[in-house]
Formats: structure tokens, C-alpha cells, sequence
């Protein structure tokens, strides 16, 4: 059986819910520019949300790869899980770098999920803080001021103000998770 004791639970709800943030922001760029109202604004603040995620993300596997590979410790803990080895610096360049904290979550107690580091803030955790904070305010802001002027001029019934207030609060809670991880 799997121990439940060693899941850091924030981290678990960080790397989650980071996931899918690439897909809402593209979602509400989209749906900004087909709706009929004028509300292209939210388009452009979401777009540029978007090139902040995904330059953060794309900074942070560069730097996962010379960085983080580069520690003994974790190198010689990740040559034991290879599809992990091989998929994490795509997910995290091309999904989210939040995803990185799979590997020292602790979920359930699974091997691959409890990383071993030599020297974990030099190596991994003070570069994911910095590019955290990073997408705090360059992807966060504009995607709440776009979140914000959704929902003050779209009616309700369109897919796009759901989207909005998802997003408003998924930010609020990921913000939260991440203060407290901190």
C-alpha cells in the first residue's frame, strides 16, 4: 500500500490544477476574438498571458535540463524512472513547469514522486520559485483584468464568462497554494 502520509497536498493541488492553465488562457484568447461583443481587449490580455506562460515554462525546462539535471542527487534518482526522465522536461516546456513538482510531491508515497536532490534551492527550487512569481504577475495579472472585463460585459449563458470566473478563481486558489507552499 501507498503511504498518503508523504503527499504534500499543496504541491499536489499546484502541479494539478497548473496543468490545464495553458488551455483556459488559449480558450479565453480564442473565445474573445469570436464573440461578437467588443471585448477584444480581453483577447489581447489574454494572449499575452499566454506568451508570459509559455516563455516561463519554455525558460524553465531550458534550465530544468542544464540545471537540475546537473545534480547528482536528482541524476542519479531520475536514471531509475525513465518515462520520467523522458517526458518531464516536455511537460514542463510545453504544459506548465508547475508539472515539475510531480517528482518531489511525495503523491502517495510512489517512488517517482519522492526526488532526491544534492542541493534542492540551487538546483531546482530556487529557479522554480523565481519563475513562479514570474507567472504570478506576467500571466496571472492580465488574465485576471481579462477575467474582469469578461465578466463585466459578456451576458450570462456564454461559455466564455463560465470560463472567466473559472479562471478568476482557479488563479485565487493557486495563488493561495503557492504562498502556502512557499
Amino acid at each position: 500500500m501507498k503511504e498518503r502520509i508523504e503527499t504534500k497536498v499543496c504541491t499536489c493541488l499546484i502541479f494539478l490544477i497548473g496543468g490545464w492553465e495553458i488551455l483556459e488562457y488559449a480558450l479565453i484568447a480564442i473565445y474573445s476574438f469570436r464573440l461578437e461583443e467588443d471585448i477584444y481587449i480581453a483577447g489581447y490580455l489574454a494572449g499575452l498571458g499566454l506568451i508570459a506562460l509559455i516563455g516561463s515554462n519554455l525558460a524553465f525546462a531550458f534550465y530544468y535540463l542544464r540545471q537540475t539535471m546537473g545534480d547528482r542527487g536528482y541524476a542519479d534518482w531520475i536514471r531509475l524512472f525513465p518515462v520520467t526522465q523522458c517526458l518531464l522536461p516536455l511537460l514542463v516546456g510545453l504544459v506548465n513547469l508547475k508539472l515539475v513538482r510531480f517528482v518531489f510531491s511525495g503523491f502517495f508515497g510512489m517512488e517517482n514522486c519522492l526526488a532526491q536532490f544534492d542541493k534542492p534551492m540551487t538546483s531546482i527550487h530556487g529557479y522554480l520559485k523565481m519563475l513562479t512569481l514570474f507567472q504570478c504577475i506576467f500571466a496571472y495579472a492580465p488574465i485576471f483584468l481579462a477575467d474582469l472585463i469578461i465578466i463585466s460585459r459578456v451576458g450570462w449563458g456564454h461559455q466564455i464568462l463560465v470560463l472567466a470566473i473559472e479562471t478568476f478563481l482557479l488563479q485565487i486558489l493557486m495563488m493561495i497554494l503557492i504562498w502556502i507552499e512557499f
